[in-house]
């Protein structure tokens, strides 16, 4: 059996507007990934999903 627990997501989100938490390294990686990735992209419409940051913050 597995058990998932609850979780309050108010606190998680609000570390990423907290400039010391570590969160907010992690969002930098990934919106410079994502950068790189859009920038070696042939041109035309690019599509994104984002799971990683409140509100699409690392697109």
């Amino acid at each position: 059996m597995i058990v998932t627990a609850l979780r309050n997501w108010k606190p998680w989100f609000a570390a990423y507007d907290d400039p010391d938490h570590h969160l907010v390294g992690r969002l930098r990686a990934v919106q410079d990934g994502i950068g790189k990735a859009m920038n070696e992209a042939s041109p035309g419409a690019r599509w994104g999903s984002s799971a990683c940051a409140p509100a699409g913050a690392a697109m």
